[in-house]
């Protein structure tokens, strides 16, 4: 199946979800990720600014309290997620540790 037409297909379960047909399964091979980053003290717009060069960022913002940014990405499939957050989140200098949470959607 094309990737435009899995797209309509999901686009099509969730509209059926949304009206009360929750025996409808929605079937992606998308990933989604939260990113909690901290980063070295200083570093917050540093890191911020290199963030916005990867290209499967959906999302980002400085935060304040125990994690300095947060990161919403999504990508194709799993693997590509964990590569996006291990050979170019984490290797951005200026990040200290990251924590990553793998989020489902409801429809």
């Amino acid at each position: 199946m094309a990737k435009s037409e899995q797209l309509d297909l999901t686009i099509i379960q969730r509209d059926l979800a949304m009206r009360g047909k929750r025996d409808v399964m929605i079937r992606t091979t998308e990933a989604t990720a939260i990113v909690l980053i901290v980063a070295e003290p200083g570093r917050e717009t540093e890191v911020y600014n290199e963030l916005q060069a990867i290209p499967e960022v959906a999302e980002q913002m400085l935060l304040f309290g125990e994690y300095d940014l947060y990161v919403k990405i999504i990508c194709d499939d799993y693997a590509l997620l964990g590569s996006v957050v291990i050979n170019k989140i984490r290797a951005i200098d200026g990040v200290d540790s990251t924590k990553t949470l793998t989020a489902a959607s409801m429809f």
